[in-house]
């Protein structure tokens, strides 16, 4: 009987079209065969057939196929399995689509209870549940699943609507959580409150430039949170805040939203830079006014040009009072993480500092020992208060300071870049500013020139000869 049923499907599968199934199997009934073996016979065919059109096979020869009957009655069709996808990767690499009938090949097949569906586009092989039981379902969902790909593939790419403007922005908050650092992350947090206090209840596609507008105008015109003097919100924080709203929608974008950035044509304000270089004179009443730790902090920056954040993280096992010189292993790029030599002051504050320490650091918050200082700007607004400091100055001038009179003392760029952790030296030279007292020695040394050379002009004129050195001109 196995035997007879492997010939049946040997010569079956010899018929590439489906008109020459019907007549075989007409050939099966004219033979007397009865019908509950027809029946079995066909349904058995029917399978295989089946398995062959998911796999796009051509049809095999009559040699092979006399040989897979003889194989499957002896070893349960395991030859006629390693011909099956044998022929398959051969019509792959072919690239290859069989038509049985002058039609396509079924491409849903049954597995278990749920109905899958398989083909090829452009060179890969799809195969996906369709997540259905019923056929008719099944095939519906593959040709959604072939128009999808081809849409995609010709730039129809279906979009996904916008949500809610507040929805959205803590989907984008817990995104730059991961992708950005600490104080990046705490900026864009502080500007999505001022965002979301203008736009709430708007989509996101609603949002247009005029709008952004709107919003540029209002946060101007608004007041900074906690000042006495209720100072107007400054350009420079109402464009952070248009920045973080561009990152906004770039992110929507990138996630598939059907959304256009309203902030890509709007004008930000013009930004001034406010770098500020302290004269000896201000440093002197400035630190006489500082409290502790302040004045420490501020005698550091000055004589080593750190970050008021590096100098706040000092750790008492970067300190090597041996070779005189302090480790910052922190900061976002190569550079920052660098090693700095100490000054005989700094040398002596950092040691005092080291043995009265109680944690890791050596400034360390007075709250909590274990960890290093916040932030001393309370500290810093009174003592340049008590200072009568007029303007007043940041805390981070200190470091624009220090690299001012680097250069002045005559110190070259790269090695100034390395000491403030730079990667290159047109960063460093943002932070040069001559004082202005450089600046009127240079003016005088120019009109002593000037008074040099008309002296000579006019000694030639009157035929006398004088001699003035380059360097009598210049001193």
């Amino acid at each position: 009987m196995v035997f007879t049923r492997s010939c049946a499907i040997a010569r079956y599968l010899k018929a590439p079209l489906l008109s020459e199934r019907e007549s075989y199997l007409r050939f099966l009934v004219s033979q007397g065969r009865s019908r509950e073996k027809l029946r079995d016979a066909a349904g058995y065919m029917n399978r295989v057939i089946e398995q062959l059109k998911l796999k796009n096979l051509r049809p095999f020869t009559v040699t092979e196929l006399r040989r897979a009957a003889h194989a499957w009655s002896r070893r349960n069709g395991a030859f006629l399995q390693k011909r099956i996808r044998v022929a398959q990767r051969s019509c792959a690499m072919r690239g290859q689509t069989r038509l049985i009938g002058g039609n396509r090949t079924m491409a849903v097949y049954r597995r278990g209870k749920t109905w899958w569906y398989v083909f090829e586009f452009e060179g890969r092989r799809i195969q996906e549940s369709s997540g259905f039981r019923n056929k008719t379902a099944a095939l519906r969902a593959e040709a959604k699943r072939r128009t999808d790909l081809l849409e995609r593939r010709a730039g129809f790419t279906k979009l996904k609507q916008a949500p809610k403007f507040e929805e959205f922005v803590e989907q984008f908050l817990r995104w730059s959580e991961q992708q950005h650092r600490p104080k990046t992350h705490e900026l864009h947090s502080g500007n999505c409150k001022a965002l979301k206090s203008f736009f709430r209840g708007k989509w996101l596609d609603e949002i247009t430039q005029g709008m952004v507008e709107d919003f540029k105008l209002t946060r101007i015109k608004q007041k900074r949170w906690g000042e006495r003097d209720e100072v107007a919100v400054s350009g420079v924080t109402v464009n952070r805040a248009l920045s973080t709203m561009r990152l906004i929608y770039n992110q929507a974008e990138r996630c598939g939203f059907r959304v256009s950035n309203p902030v890509k044509h709007v004008v930000f304000f013009r930004e001034t830079g406010r770098t500020r270089i302290i004269s000896p004179q201000e440093e002197r009443a400035y630190l006489a006014a500082t409290s502790q730790p302040l004045r420490d902090i501020a005698r550091t920056m000055l004589d080593t040009g750190m970050r008021p954040e590096e100098v706040f993280r000092i750790e008492i096992a970067n300190l090597d009072f041996v070779q005189c010189t302090i480790l910052n292993p922190f900061g976002k790029t190569a550079a920052a993480r660098r090693k700095l030599t100490m000054t005989e002051e700094v040398w002596s504050l950092l040691k005092a500092r080291t043995v009265s320490a109680k944690g890791l650091y050596v400034f360390s918050s007075p709250d909590k020992p274990e960890k290093p200082i916040g932030s001393v700007r309370k500290a810093h607004n009174a003592a340049i208060c008590r200072a009568k400091i007029v303007p007043g100055f940041r805390l981070y001038d200190l470091r624009h300071t220090y690299a001012s009179r680097a250069v002045m003392a005559g110190v070259d760029l790269p090695t100034l870049a390395a000491l403030l952790g730079h990667t290159s030296v047109q960063m460093t030279k943002r932070y040069v500013h001559p004082a202005e007292e450089h600046k009127r020695n240079a003016a005088a040394k120019i009109e002593k020139f000037k008074m040099a050379s008309a002296i000579e002009l006019a000694s030639r004129s009157q035929g006398v000869t004088t001699k003035v050195t380059t360097v009598e001109r210049v001193q």
